[in-house]
C-alpha cells in the first residue's frame, strides 16, 4: 500500500471520518487527497497524522519511493539541530540526505532541501538560501508537497524582503497566498502572516495606502481565526500608515486598540512600537512636551529590554519631533549626541533618519553646505534599501534648497524626486 492507502485504512479501523482526521488543522478535502495520492504529507504533516492515528511516522514512510529506516533517522537528526538552532550542524545532516539520495521524487529528500534553505536564511545568507529554496520549489511542486510549497514560498519571500527587494518579496508573498486559497490548505496563521508581509512591502517602498488596504483586510481575517498576535501587529500597521498619510485620529484609534488588546499580550516590542508611535501623533497635532513624554517611555522600555533597534529608532523620533517644533538647536545638539551611537548600530534605518533630519535642519538654521551634505548622503542610503517615499521627500527638499545656487543639480534632484514618487503608486 502506498501512503495514502495506510492513512486511510488505519482512520478507517478507528472509526474516524476524515473530518474527525484532519481537526481544526487540516480539511476533509485535504485528507481525501492525500488518501488518494493526489497529495503527498509534508513530515509535519504527517506527524499530527500518525499521532492521530495511533501510529509510530515509520509505519507510513516504509514504502521505498518515501525512504528508508536509516533516512528517516537522518531526517529526525537534522531536524532536531535545526530546532536547537544549530544551523550549521542542521545543513551537515541535510546535505548528506540530499547527496547520498538523490531522488528528486521523495519527500524527505525534497523537505531536507527546503530545510537547507531555511539554515541559510537564519544565517543570513540570503542569496545561497534563494538558490536552494527555488531548487526545492521546483522538485515540491512536481510531488504536490503543498504545505511544503507555501514555507518554500514564504522564505523566499523573507530573503528578498530582508535584502530590501520589495517588490519581489510581493511577488512571492502573493504566489503563496495564491497556492493556499487555490488548493485550500488550512493555514490561517501563515496567510495572515503573508498578509501582514505583503502590506508591510507595499509600505516600505511608500505604497501607504495599499499597505493599508491590505492591513485592514487581515485585521478582519484575524479577528474571524483569533490570531491575536498578528492582529497586533495590524494595529500598529495601520496606525502607522495613518499617520503617514496625516490620518491623526484614525492613528490614535488603531494605537489605541493595539494598546488596549496588549494589556493581555503584554508584549514589550509592541509596546515600545505604540507609545513610539502615539508619541510622533500627538507631537503632529501640537502636544510637543506630551510627544516627547510618550517618545521617553518607549525609549525606557526598549532600554530595559535592551532592544538596540526599538531605542535607536526613538532617538531619531525625537530630533523629528524637537524639528518639527522648531527647536532647532536642541535638536541639533540631541542629534550630535547620539549620532556615533546610531552609527555604531547594526540596523542602520534610524542613522538614515537621523541623517535626513540633520539635513532639514541644517538647511532651515541657513547652513547650505552642511545640510547638503546630510541630505545626499540620507538619499543615497534611502536608496541603497529602497525606501522610495524618503528618496522623493528629501529630493525634491533639497532640489528647493538648491534651485536658486545651482539650477542644473536641482533640476537632477527634482527628476530623482519624481522618478521614486513614481515607485510608491
Amino acid at each position: 500500500m502506498n501512503i495514502g492507502e495506510k492513512i486511510k485504512a488505519a482512520r478507517k479501523s478507528l472509526g474516524l471520518s476524515q473530518q474527525q482526521l484532519g481537526g481544526t488543522d487540516f480539511t476533509k478535502g485535504y485528507i481525501s487527497r492525500i488518501e488518494k495520492g493526489h497529495v503527498n504529507p509534508s513530515m509535519k504533516v504527517l506527524s499530527v497524522i500518525s499521532d492521530r492515528l495511533k501510529k509510530p511516522i515509520s509505519y507510513f514512510l516504509e514504502e521505498d519511493n518515501i525512504g528508508s529506516k536509516e533516512l528517516q533517522k537522518k531526517f529526525i537528526t537534522g531536524e532536531n539541530f535545526y530546532l536547537q538552532k544549530e544551523y550549521n550542524q542542521a545543513m551537515k545532516v541535510f546535505y548528506d540526505i540530499v547527496n547520498l539520495h538523490d531522488d528528486t521524487r521523495n519527500s524527505i529528500y525534497c523537505t531536507s532541501l527546503l530545510y537547507i534553505g531555511k539554515c541559510f536564511f537564519y544565517l543570513n545568507n540570503y542569496l545561497e538560501s534563494i538558490g536552494i529554496l527555488k531548487k526545492a520549489l521546483k522538485h515540491i511542486k512536481e510531488i504536490s508537497l503543498y504545505e511544503d510549497l507555501i514555507y518554500c514560498y514564504c522564505y523566499i519571500g523573507h530573503c528578498y524582503f530582508n535584502l530590501t527587494d520589495y517588490k519581489e518579496a510581493i511577488h512571492v508573498y502573493t504566489s503563496a497566498l495564491n497556492s493556499i486559497e487555490s488548493k485550500k490548505l488550512n493555514m490561517p496563521s501563515t496567510k495572515a502572516k503573508l498578509l501582514l508581509n505583503i502590506g508591510t512591502a507595499n509600505s516600505n517602498i511608500g505604497r501607504v495606502k495599499i499597505a493599508m488596504e491590505y492591513f485592514t483586510k487581515n485585521i478582519s481575517y484575524c479577528q474571524k481565526n483569533y490570531l491575536a498576535d498578528t492582529l497586533l501587529d495590524c494595529y500598529i500597521r495601520v496606525g502607522y500608515c495613518a499617520y503617514k498619510l496625516g490620518m491623526y485620529n484614525t492613528s490614535k484609534e488603531f494605537v489605541s486598540k493595539g494598546i488596549s488588546m496588549n494589556k493581555s499580550l503584554n508584549c514589550s516590542v509592541a509596546n515600545i512600537e505604540l507609545f513610539s508611535l502615539l508619541g510622533l501623533v500627538v507631537a503632529k497635532e501640537g502636544k510637543i512636551d506630551s510627544g516627547l513624554d510618550l517618545l521617553s517611555k518607549s525609549m525606557n522600555i526598549a532600554k530595559n529590554i535592551n532592544y538596540e533597534f526599538g531605542y535607536n529608532i526613538n532617538i531619531a523620533y525625537k530630533a523629528s519631533v524637537l524639528l518639527t517644533a522648531g527647536e532647532l538647536n536642541e535638536c541639533e545638539t540631541f542629534a550630535l549626541d547620539h549620532l556615533a551611537t546610531l552609527e555604531n548600530a547594526e540596523n542602520k534605518m534610524p542613522l538614515y533618519l537621523l541623517q535626513g533630519h540633520l539635513g532639514d535642519l541644517y538647511i532651515q538654521k541657513g547652513n547650505i553646505e552642511k545640510g547638503k551634505k546630510y541630505l545626499e548622503t540620507a538619499i543615497k542610503n534611502y536608496i541603497s534599501i529602497s525606501l522610495n517615499w524618503e528618496v522623493s521627500y528629501y529630493s525634491k527638499l533639497l532640489a528647493d534648497t538648491l534651485i536658486e545656487i545651482n539650477p542644473k543639480e536641482a533640476r537632477d534632484y527634482y527628476n530623482l524626486s519624481i522618478e521614486y514618487t513614481a515607485k510608491t503608486v
